[in-house]
């Protein structure tokens, strides 16, 4: 009988590797593919200002307290994604190229999944082709490409910890001042690693080299946790009158949550997705013990977004698909555990990876055939940008409101300056600092131009359509006034922005 048993093993065992060497050219050609598909989504994306938030406060802020690390409290991202934009926006790298970094960063992350991850070749194929890979991080151009890299690399390491431990360190500081609603995972991770380490240090199962690096891994992390909280020591997470919730209506709010985040991410077929996924990953959990302990930090990870979307902020943009990413996680770390005796984890692992593609029904995913449009525009900062180019050296240039204006700003040539309303500084990132906004009425707003500028006669002021600092000037301006005159108008109003730039004529 154990003679029978150890044949059918072979065979399957050989099948698998048949398999596998039948698909080493699939591979490389669907990297190619996606990554050229990526290619020619970014060269389509229109920039828009949480993008040129990220890029203007790299160009014009400093690694200083009062600078960088007080932006960052007030804008609630760690310092990572800024940092790294920092010798491209300072050196004078066009504005355009940032889209560019974010495609390397995820080609390269792309590019380890699947040649480095220990899996079947037509299931990292299946992987890749979901929404994590095709678009979505790729544009817009922010820090969760990033955290895509960094996640795959921790997937992989995850199993090899006690070999690299500086390295794991350093690859979930770095994830930690990536993105906050990592948090709950990157403290789940390090959480589990500190008990695996004061265990091993109880019980003698690790020589003193071990331990030590150990300790000093776990040190760089914790110095990371507390520097986060630093950074973020002005951030208001205020959620109102939250606190007064019972301990059932929290559970309640998280479980809504998550039901929500389910049917953003698959659309009309959550349910299925959703009966599938979580029936998997309990065949998972109760079947293969090495995927228990990575199921539970992933779960840790997913209410801590929960929490977040819940109480701190509403969930936006793609930041759900870090769901995914973490699922990834656990199914790159189990597969890595498997035995070919084990036929249920791959049943399963199997169900999971197929269920992800159904988050083609994400409700963002209309954003990659729009991208592709000719005719669908999202943004005309490029083209308020380029007509202010166009002026006068000598002109000056305002800007209404510094919530819209970035993306403008960030497109326009080095020499152009902009002028902030309300303060008369140069015009950059959005101040999110309460203690520093403020709004001007029309006549105190022509007032202030009068006193500022009165012997300037090429004045003129950008109007974003939907916001503005000036309150009641979108309506002004659509009457005629001897003061001013409309110089470009953006051809569709009230889509994501949309723009009027006028010129001022003073008395």
């Amino acid at each position: 009988m154990a003679k029978n048993g150890d044949t059918k093993m072979e065979m399957k065992s050989k099948a698998l590797r048949l398999l596998q060497e039948k698909s080493y050219l699939l591979l490389p050609i669907l990297f190619i593919i996606i990554s050229l598909f990526n290619l020619i989504l970014a060269i389509n994306h229109e920039y828009w200002r949480d993008e040129a938030q990220a890029w203007l406060i790299a160009r014009d802020c400093s690694l200083t307290p009062d600078s960088l690390f007080t932006v960052t409290s007030y804008e609630g991202h760690p310092f990572l994604w800024f940092v790294l934009l920092m010798p491209f926006a300072k050196l004078g790298f066009p504005f355009a190229g940032l889209k560019y970094i974010s495609w390397s960063i995820m080609t390269i992350s792309l590019l380890i999944f699947l040649f480095k991850v220990n899996m079947l070749s037509w299931l990292k194929a299946l992987i890749c082709i979901s929404p994590i890979y095709i678009g979505f991080y790729t544009i817009p151009a922010r820090s969760y490409s990033l955290a895509s890299l960094l996640i795959i690399c921790i997937s992989i390491v995850y199993n090899k910890r006690k070999e690299y431990p500086i390295l794991y360190s350093l690859l979930l500081s770095m994830l930690l001042q990536t993105l906050i609603i990592m948090g709950g995972f990157v403290t789940a991770l390090g959480i589990a690693w500190f008990v695996e380490t004061l265990i091993c240090l109880i019980k003698k199962k690790a020589d003193n080299r071990t331990l030590v690096k150990n300790i000093i891994g776990l040190t760089i992390l914790l110095a990371s946790a507390l520097f986060l909280l630093w950074e973020l020591r002005y951030t208001n997470i205020s959620s109102g009158n939250n606190y007064t919730l019972s301990f059932f209506e929290v559970i309640r709010k998280l479980a809504g949550q998550y039901k929500y985040g389910f049917e953003i991410l698959f659309g009309n077929f959550f349910i299925i997705a959703f009966l599938l996924i979580n029936i998997s990953i309990v065949g998972l959990f109760l079947i293969n013990k090495n995927a228990r302990t990575p199921l539970i930090l992933a779960g840790i990870g997913i209410i801590w977004q929960a929490y977040i979307y819940a109480f701190v902020y509403p969930n936006s943009n793609h930041r759900l698909l870090t769901w995914i990413y973490m699922l990834v996680f656990v199914l790159i770390v189990s597969y890595n555990n498997l035995t070919i005796t084990h036929s249920s984890n791959n049943i399963f692992i199997s169900i999971i990876i197929i269920s992800l593609l159904l988050s083609w029904n994400y409700i963002y995913t209309n954003d990659i055939v729009n991208d592709l449009k000719q005719d669908m525009a999202y943004s005309y900062s490029n083209e308020v940008a380029n007509t202010i180019n166009a002026l006068p050296e000598d002109a000056i240039i305002l800007s209404l409101s510094q919530v819209r204006d970035t993306s403008v700003i960030a497109q326009l040539n080095k020499k152009r300056l902009v002028y902030n309303v309300l303060t008369g500084q140069e015009a950059s990132f959005i101040d999110r600092n309460p203690a520093n906004s403020n709004v001007l009425s029309i006549d105190e707003f022509f007032e202030q131009v009068q006193s500022q500028f009165p012997h300037d006669k090429n004045i003129y002021a950008i109007v974003a359509n939907d916001e503005c600092d000036v309150i009641g000037i979108e309506e002004y301006i659509q009457q005629p006034h001897p003061n001013i005159s409309i110089v470009y108008e953006s051809p569709h109003k009230h889509i994501t922005e949309d723009f009027t730039l006028i010129a001022i004529y003073n008395k």
